[in-house]
């Protein structure tokens, strides 16, 4: 059976201006192997903007010993800074807002994730919770696995580095 070509042309039509869903934008980003003298060393970040902000990390080997992921973000054209850290057991979740003094507060939404067989890190929060920037934002991820903060990797280039901003 054959479509004529006005009938194709119409669904073509009718695709193109029903578009398609609206979709987070997100970016990968390596890090150094090596960086860090432990296997829960960071390979690659994937950073997402969309209804949540979030990211994905993965590492060399990732241990049960990693104790919390973290970022911090900002927006584009605002000075205000969010950190969202989380316990990878769940036993802590918070956001720190450090726009006039530093304030922590609960997020309700706020994901976290630890893989050891799939040597995955995940952490994301609803946009309200760091402000409900409207477009690009911008993230500092890091893991860590010491209850001081002394051991940890930035997942970008090295210390407290942030990504480029990534639209919505």
């Amino acid at each position: 059976m054959h479509r004529s070509v006005p009938a194709l042309l119409t669904a073509a039509a009718l695709v193109l201006a029903v578009g398609a869903p609206a979709e987070a934008k997100s970016k990968s980003f390596r890090d150094k192997r090596g960086d860090v003298a432990s296997t829960n060393d960071v390979l690659r970040t994937k950073v997402a903007n969309g209804r949540r902000i979030g990211v994905r990390i993965k590492h060399v080997d990732l241990r049960r010993d990693v104790s919390d992921v973290q970022f911090k973000v900002q927006s584009r054209g605002s000075d205000a800074e969010y950190v969202v850290f989380a316990a990878v057991d769940g036993s802590y979740a918070q956001v720190i807002d450090f726009n006039e003094a530093p304030t922590t507060r609960e997020c309700p939404g706020l994901r976290v994730s630890a893989s050891v067989r799939k040597d995955v890190t995940k952490l994301s929060v609803p946009r309200t919770c760091v402000g409900n920037p409207s477009g690009a934002v911008r993230l500092s991820p890091r893991v860590q696995w010491s209850d001081d903060g002394s051991l940890g990797d930035w997942s970008i280039n090295g210390n407290d580095h942030f990504t480029p901003y990534i639209k919505r």
